[in-house]
């Protein structure tokens, strides 16, 4: 029997906004919670650089546009936490001393908020799929966060009622995560901050197996009997749009070695590890690596699928306008791609094999490359339409009585 020792999510948000790399430094290195500073410009972790090529890297970490929550307040919000469902509870949960709440920027206008969260004790596999579903949710589901109020402290519960920050970090306060995120992008409401595809989270899991029987610890994620057991949890993380997935076996993965299975789907991406037996060192260190490193890549294959959707919106508002539009508006369009295509359109983007691989599956997954198609053939169909209506311009001119009369005197 196989079991997980170890379960993190990261749940990412994703938006939209207007860029001005000062100004918005300036706004969230400003922002306060009492005494503390709430955001930090940050230094990218050693696994989020390593093995990554150079254009890759700075693709994702453009100097002055990646934040990091203060430290204290890190700790103090994402410590023991308590998840409950209408006062129930579901789970406890916590983030694990070096993984900090994330904020990743880019010069063309997207963004992806980045909670990690690791879940306590949840080993049965309906659990572990409802704790990334009930947390990824909309307003209206979704659960609430508290830190425990041992019966001793002096200070009341808040109410739960009260303005956030009453609440937020407070013995017995409750929050959700979609206030917390709210919370944390306020400072980039003034500009023109919006939802890129939907309210919902996405997310980004890796599990830890290991087997129970002491006299053969090793997993082997090839194994045919091995696969048939875990694959309805891999395939319902991936699916985390449906909530009580059947278990699919129809989602794009990938066995990257006998101790790393991957899958992604619209909304999720997840990784399976296994330890390779008792006395292994590595066992310990895989986690960080798929958790960090592998983020990365799925980070990149995010945001080049929200770049090419940001183009593709201001696009699609040409054709459906009966005004001419000018040629340097539709010069903007063309200029977005092509620095798309120079900075962040890239074949690979690690001098490890295996890092491409997962790479070629998350693009392949996001839809990367019918996105960029589509968004060829649009501009290609606007200035199509722009060509005809210029052409009908001219024609106009052409026959107009006054054009008539200043080609007549010129005879």
């Amino acid at each position: 029997m196989t079991a997980v020792v170890s379960f993190n999510t990261r749940f990412l948000y994703s938006f939209f906004f207007e860029p001005d790399i000062e100004k918005q430094k300036e706004a969230l290195i400003n922002a306060s919670f009492g005494k503390h500073q709430v955001w930090e410009l940050g230094k990218p972790k050693d696994f989020y650089k390593q093995e990554f090529l150079e254009e890759a890297t700075d693709f994702i970490f453009t100097e002055g546009q990646y934040f990091i929550l203060n430290h204290v307040l890190n700790d103090q919000w994402l410590n023991e936490l308590e998840v409950t469902l209408n006062g129930k509870p579901l789970f406890k949960a916590k983030a694990s001393p070096h993984d900090k709440i994330e904020l990743f920027l880019s010069p063309q206008g997207i963004g992806v908020l980045s909670i990690p969260l690791q879940a306590d004790n949840v080993s049965d596999f309906d659990a572990i799929k409802r704790f990334n579903y009930q947390l990824s949710q909309a307003p209206y589901k979704t659960p609430s966060l508290s830190l425990p109020h041992n019966e001793k402290n002096p200070n009341p519960i808040p109410d739960k009622n009260s303005e956030l920050i009453a609440r937020l970090g407070k013995a017995g306060g409750k929050w959700t995560l979609v206030e917390l995120r709210n919370y944390l992008l306020q400072p980039l409401q003034s500009f023109g901050l919006k939802t890129a595809v939907r309210e919902q989270f996405s997310v980004y899991s890796v599990l830890r197996f290991k087997e129970m029987d002491l006299s053969n610890p090793k997993v082997d994620l090839s194994n045919p009997e091995k696969q048939a057991e875990l694959r309805p949890l891999l395939a319902g993380l991936a699916h985390l749009e449906e909530s009580k997935h059947a278990g699919s076996i129809d989602v794009e993965q990938k066995l990257l070695n006998t101790h790393h299975w991957c899958a992604v789907g619209t909304l999720a991406a997840v990784h399976f590890v296994a330890d390779q037996g008792e006395d292994v060192a590595f066992n310990n260190q895989r986690v960080p690596i798929v958790f960090d490193k592998y983020f990365i890549v799925y980070l990149t294959a995010l945001m080049q699928r929200l770049v090419l959707r940001h183009i593709l919106m201001q696009a699609n508002r040409c054709p459906h306008s009966n005004k001419n539009h000018s040629a340097k508006d539709l010069q903007a369009l063309h200029d977005l791609l092509l620095t798309f295509m120079i900075k962040g359109y890239f074949t690979e983007i690690s001098s490890r094999e295996v890092i491409n691989q997962y790479y070629i599956l998350m693009r392949k997954a996001l839809r990367i490359e019918e996105a960029f198609n589509t968004l060829q053939r649009a501009l290609h169909d606007i200035d199509a339409k722009q060509s005809i209506i210029d052409a009908q311009q001219s024609a106009k001119e052409r026959e107009s009585p006054k054009t008539k009369h200043f080609y007549a005197k010129q005879n």
